[in-house]
């Protein structure tokens, strides 16, 4: 099962795509398939082995992808280019391609405004569509929870009622199911690298300056010496005794750490409680009967992504909720 969300797109570059659309289809494979190369974690980490193993490595399989969603990029850019009004910004790559024209800093090109689609493309939406996978998985592995969230949100907002962020203090169990699934989930295992700009010293050991330095967000979320039960799916540990408010708990980072957190944060926070909400107000998951009941492991890439499973999505009418 995998969600395609693609509304990082309608933000940068004016259309939102339906499902259907070719193109749609081929940004949210290519994205995919970037992130889940096989080693690509290996090769952020000790990246002078691509000379020696390019396949083995998945540096290969990672400048083809790269390369076709750069095609991608640039027909829009293209596009963007043949219907400019520097009069009406309609998104942020037209705010870009006006900045590119008026600027005199030559760091503005069509290159790195490519580059910097390629990122937002790439982190919004591989990383709530895995998200949302994840939260499927869960709720077909802990049915009791999942009706735990049904019967909340139909005390809360009905059955009818779109909800909204205002629902959210509303719906503590919900939102700490959400919580876990992103604590348990770990998408980003380890987090986009950064570089020491100078020597420092952490619990007795040197960094030197200009040193590779990645946040191991997976241990930081699952480390046995913090959480109880680390492994065990359990979203009471974000909930006070009476479970009628949200703990923040420092640990949970699936956003990164330091000063420079994931910047889709915000958006990607009232994205996955306004569609987890909406899914769980309209549908029981169930697994597939004609299938294996699905594993918890992940396919291990840059993103820890669910194995390939079925579910079955069944209406919550009035007459089976």
């Amino acid at each position: 099962m995998q969600f395609p969300s693609i509304s990082t797109h309608s933000i940068f570059c004016l259309r939102r795509y339906e499902l259907s659309d070719p193109r749609a289809q081929s940004i949210v494979k290519l994205i995919t398939e970037s992130v889940q190369v096989e080693n690509l974690r290996f090769l952020f980490t000790m990246p002078w082995t691509r000379h020696i193993f390019p396949q083995a490595t998945g540096w290969n399989t990672q400048k083809k992808i790269t390369r076709e969603i750069q095609s991608l990029v640039r027909e829009l850019v293209k596009e963007h280019k043949s219907t400019l009004d520097p009069n009406d910004n309609r998104d942020f790559m037209d705010v870009y391609l006006n900045e590119v024209e008026n600027s005199k800093d030559a760091d503005f090109n069509d290159e790195a405004l490519i580059v910097t689609a390629m990122d937002l493309f790439g982190a919004g939406s591989e990383t709530t569509a895995t998200t949302l996978s994840w939260a499927v998985l869960y709720m077909i592995l802990y049915p009791d929870i999942q009706a735990k969230i049904h019967q909340e949100i139909d005390e809360v907002i009905g059955k009818d009622k779109e909800p909204s962020m205002e629902d959210k203090p509303n719906l503590p169990y919900t939102d700490a199911c959400i919580m876990e699934i992103q604590r348990l989930g770990s998408i980003a295992g380890q987090a986009v690298p950064h570089r020491t700009l100078k020597e420092c010293e952490i619990q007795g050991y040197k960094i030197p300056p200009n040193t590779i330095v990645f946040s191991i967000l997976h241990h930081i979320m699952r480390d046995p010496d913090y959480w109880k039960s680390p492994n065990t799916f359990k979203p009471e540990r974000f909930l006070n005794p009476t479970q009628t408010q949200v703990i923040k708990e420092e640990r949970l980072v699936p956003f990164g750490i330091g000063k420079r957190l994931c910047l889709g944060e915000t958006l990607a926070k009232a994205e996955l409680f306004i569609i987890i909400t909406r899914l769980l107000q309209k549908f029981s998951f169930v697994k597939s009967p004609q299938h294996p009941t699905p594993t918890d492991e992940p396919v291990y890439g840059f993103i820890l992504a669910p194995k390939p499973f079925h579910a079955i999505a069944t209406p919550r009418t009035a007459k089976n909720c």
